[in-house]
C-alpha cells in the first residue's frame, strides 16, 4: 500500500472483498467460516449490550437514552457489526447456493457504509471509554452494565480491529471527528432548548456546561484532539497487525497472493 493510499480521504477500495475476510485466514479467496462465527459473536454481543442498556434503566430514563454519547456509540457499533455480518452471511450463502464469485454479490456494495461506520465505531468506542473513566466516572458508582457499556465496547472493537483485513487510512479521522462534532452540536442545542439529563441536571455531562462556554470549549477541543490521536493509534495498530500477519504467513504466501493493503 503506497502512502498516497494512506492519505486517501475517500471511502473507495479497489478490492472490496477485503471487507469480508480476516487478516489471519490463509485463503483470501472467500470468507472464512471461523471469521463468520466471530462476526456473529461480535454482533450478538453489541446487540445484547445495547438492548440491555435500554431495557434495564427506569422508565423515566428511557426518554433520555438517546441523548448520551455512550448510547450513540453503542448504536454505531451495533450497526457496523450488523452490516459486516450481512455482507459476510449473504456472501457465504451465495457461494453455497450458486457457487458464484463472492466479489459479484450485490450486498458487497455496502462495504463503504460499513467502512465508515467501522472507523467511527472503533475510534469513538475508545474515546467513550477513556473520557468516561477519566473525567465522568464517580467513585462508588459501579455495576456490570456500567462496565459493559463503557468498557466492553472498547474490548470488542479492539478485538475487531485485530482480526479484520480492511485498512484504516490516516485522513479518515474526519469521519469520527464529524461524528463528535455532530454530537457536541446536539448537546448544545439540547441545552438551549431546555433539555435535561436523566437525573434532572441541565447538563448531559458535567464537562459540557454550555452556560460556561470557556469551560466547555476546553473539553470540546480536548475531545476533538483525542479523536484524531486515537484514530492515528488505530492506524498504527492495523499496520502492526498487517506486518505480523505477513511475517506469520510468509512461508505460506510464497505461492499464494497475500492481500496487503
Amino acid at each position: 500500500m503506497e502512502w498516497r493510499d494512506h492519505l486517501n480521504i475517500k471511502l473507495t477500495c479497489s478490492n472490496p472483498e477485503i471487507f469480508i475476510t480476516s487478516q489471519w485466514q490463509l485463503n483470501q479467496d472467500r470468507p472464512s467460516k471461523i471469521y463468520l462465527l466471530l462476526r456473529i459473536i461480535i454482533f450478538i454481543s453489541f446487540a445484547t449490550i445495547t438492548t440491555f442498556s435500554y431495557i434495564l434503566i427506569a422508565d423515566d430514563g428511557k426518554r433520555t437514552w438517546l441523548i448520551y454519547m455512550t448510547n450513540w456509540g453503542l448504536t454505531i457499533c451495533t450497526l457496523q457489526s450488523l452490516i459486516a455480518l450481512i455482507m459476510i452471511l449473504f456472501t457465504v450463502i451465495s457461494i453455497q447456493i450458486s457457487d458464484k464469485p463472492y466479489a459479484s454479490v450485490a450486498v458487497l456494495k455496502l462495504y463503504w457504509l460499513y467502512w465508515m461506520f467501522n472507523i467511527v465505531a472503533t475510534t469513538m468506542a475508545f474515546i467513550i471509554t477513556l473520557i468516561y473513566w477519566s473525567l465522568i466516572y464517580q467513585t462508588g458508582v459501579w455495576s456490570t452494565m456500567n462496565f459493559m457499556v463503557h468498557g466492553m465496547n472498547s474490548i470488542l472493537m479492539f478485538s475487531d480491529l485485530c482480526i479484520v483485513a480492511h485498512p484504516i487510512r490516516i485522513l479518515h479521522f474526519i469521519y469520527p471527528v464529524a461524528f463528535a462534532i455532530i454530537y457536541l452540536t446536539f448537546t448544545g442545542i439540547y441545552y438551549a432548548c431546555g433539555g435535561l439529563a436523566s437525573d434532572g441536571s441541565p447538563y448531559i455531562y458535567p464537562i459540557l456546561k454550555w452556560d460556561d462556554i470557556g469551560f466547555t470549549y476546553k473539553y470540546v477541543l480536548l475531545v476533538l484532539a483525542l479523536v484524531v490521536i486515537i484514530h492515528i493509534m488505530t492506524w498504527v495498530v492495523q499496520m502492526i497487525r498487517k506486518k505480523v500477519a505477513k511475517l506469520r504467513y510468509n512461508s505460506y504466501m510464497r505461492n499464494t497472493t497475500f492481500i496487503y493493503y
